[in-house]
């Protein structure tokens, strides 16, 4: 559709020749030799090309993750040497002080972000359950049972009465050989498959394009909600009308600190859209198996019945018990799929807001875990001397692993820009 074109990516087309690739490059070695039918080179053939593309797009994926990680190496260490550097510096009122005020503020924070989630599951509860898929199910459900019968009678002069005996006896299911090629056939399937056409572009829609647009508008509000709630800490914190306010001298640890907690919270709503768009992958796949075998488990007792006819007119009783298990289920099938589908629909919305609703939690509590270094202490009264030491140690040693850190992050960010240089994002 034109109105989605923006949202298409810029995708290399391949048009690959696999059985030439093979015939050249000997793949099924040298006893099973034959002339390629188009191309004389493999590379005419586009498989190494796609094999490339795909491989780099693979390479693309490993080097952000590995930037991820590295970032997120480079805040714990930077945390690390912020909680040595400025350990027992603040007074007892002042460390209750940040604590208190860091704590009600990520209450607050807690409280907008369970608020947003709210409202984006009963947004996606409104699209999946009242939206144009399950309308358009119900005109497939009932053009699905219009043209069962004619599907089913399609069969009857198109097997063999030992292929057709071999498919009941695999309910439905079956490879049918033949001398030049072979046929899938798979009743199940094409018996669910004009439901399947009717939804299939609300479906796409409904994933590929409304539920994307909620997802990002909730994710924007999450990162607004996080922005605010840090702006507020840092002017709570460092607010001259309150009594202990910070020093200035604590100002630059506090601006460092909030950066990293920042960053840390951000990634995590990064990795929390990230596992929903993957369930709703996940759960889109095993969606459109799941029909035929709704289709499968009603037709059962009518394939065990046919499977079992054998001897003189087995045939036509075969056909005959097929006939009758369709007509006496096919109200319940496609209904049943229509059902199904809500129920499936209503489930995939719980697990999503379950799966935000922890990300979320996780996240509040980031954020005053982030800033705890300012009010966590070690009892150091009964500290020797050797045990200090061994701390300042600690910190000097954290340094140079810092910089081989940030060298790593270094690297990841330059592969990446090159990888989307050559457009394969």
């Amino acid at each position: 559709d034109s109105h989605q074109s923006d949202a298409v990516p810029d995708l290399p087309v391949f048009c690959v020749s696999s059985s030439d690739y093979v015939a050249i490059t000997r793949r099924l070695g040298d006893n099973n030799v034959r002339r390629p039918i188009a191309f004389n080179i493999p590379q005419d053939t586009e498989i190494p090309n796609l094999y490339q593309f795909l491989l780099t797009v693979c390479n693309s994926t490993t080097y952000k993750l590995t930037k991820i990680k590295a970032d997120l190496l480079v805040l714990l260490f930077e945390s690390i040497r912020d909680y040595l550097k400025i350990e027992n510096k603040r007074t007892i009122q002042q460390r209750e002080f940040i604590e208190k005020s860091v704590t009600l503020k990520c209450e607050d924070l807690k409280k907008s972000l369970l608020e947003h989630l709210a409202i984006f599951k009963n947004d996606v509860s409104s699209l999946f359950t009242e939206g144009e898929v399950m309308r358009k199910l119900v005109v497939g459900a009932d053009e699905a049972k219009r043209v069962a019968e004619k599907i089913l009678a399609g069969y009857d002069s198109s097997l063999h009465w030992q292929t057709y005996r071999a498919v009941v006896r695999r309910f439905g299911e079956h490879v049918s050989t033949g001398k030049t090629n072979s046929k899938n056939i798979n009743w199940n399937v094409e018996l669910a498959e004009p439901l399947l056409q009717t939804i299939s572009h609300a479906w796409s829609k409904t994933f590929g394009q409304d539920l994307e647009e909620k997802l990002a508008h909730f994710e924007f509000q999450l990162r607004g909600s996080l922005k605010v709630a840090f702006k507020q800490i840092r002017k709570k914190l460092i607010s001259q009308d309150e009594q202990p306010s910070l020093s200035s001298a604590s100002k630059g640890d506090l601006k460092r600190i909030q950066m990293n907690a920042f960053q840390l919270v951000n990634q995590q709503v990064a990795d929390a859209m990230e596992t929903v768009r993957s369930i709703v992958a996940n759960q889109q796949r095993s969606f459109s198996r799941n029909l035929p075998e709704i289709v499968k488990k009603n037709l059962m007792d009518g394939y065990k019945a046919a499977g079992q006819e054998s001897g003189t007119g087995s045939a036509t009783r075969m056909k005959q018990h097929m006939k009758d298990a369709l007509n006496q289920k096919k109200e319940e099938i496609f209904d049943g799929c229509v059902a199904n589908t809500r129920r499936y629909m209503e489930r995939l919305v719980v697990v999503l807001a379950e799966t935000c609703g922890r990300a979320l939690l996780k996240s509040s509590k980031q954020v005053r875990d982030g800033f705890a270094i300012l009010w966590d202490q070690s009892n150091e009264s009964g500290a020797s001397a050797s045990q200090k030491h061994e701390k300042q140690k600690a910190l000097l040693q954290i340094n140079p692993l810092l910089g081989h850190l940030l060298s790593i992050q270094q690297c990841s960010i330059h592969l990446c820009q090159r990888l989307s240089d050559n457009s394969v994002e």
